[in-house]
């Protein structure tokens, strides 16, 4: 059980600066929790993870989208439209191959999986809108 939640929490990672973003850190509650010390409580945590992520990565677009020229923000629309496409198929790849696998840490480093994908395109949308921000002043 604790080679599981070592291998849980290891899919956090670690962002550059070093104060952890607040969807880590209610993550990290989430497994730490009592009633999440099995695998099904540990997916469940990275569920959630995902779609706060997933929510994180739909305010950075949408704030890039806002200040980006028109120019830009066609190139950036294309980008997201094909970093989706490839999510999409990675996430595929990744589920048919953890899926056939044995044993339920493969279905948890799966999910794991899909939580650090999300996360690292929302680091590099909030590292371009901050960037971007920052020139402005």
């Amino acid at each position: 059980m604790f080679i599981i939640l070592g291998l849980s929490l290891s899919i956090i990672g670690q962002e550059k600066s070093e104060e952890k973003h607040i969807i880590d850190i209610k993550f990290e509650d989430c497994l730490n929790n009592d009633s999440n010390y099995t695998t099904s409580g540990m997916i469940e945590c990275s569920v959630i993870a995902e779609k706060d992520w997933d929510n994180e990565l739909n305010k950075y677009y949408k704030l890039l989208m806002g200040v980006l020229d028109q120019d830009a923000k066609v190139k950036l629309q294309k980008s997201q439209i094909k970093w989706i496409e490839y999510r999409d198929l990675e996430f595929e790849f990744s589920s048919q191959m953890y899926g056939g696998m044995q044993g339920t840490m493969w279905k948890l480093q799966a999910v794991g999986r899909r939580v650090e994908f999300v996360k690292t395109r929302v680091l590099e949308l909030k590292s371009y809108y901050e960037d971007y921000t920052l020139d402005g002043e």
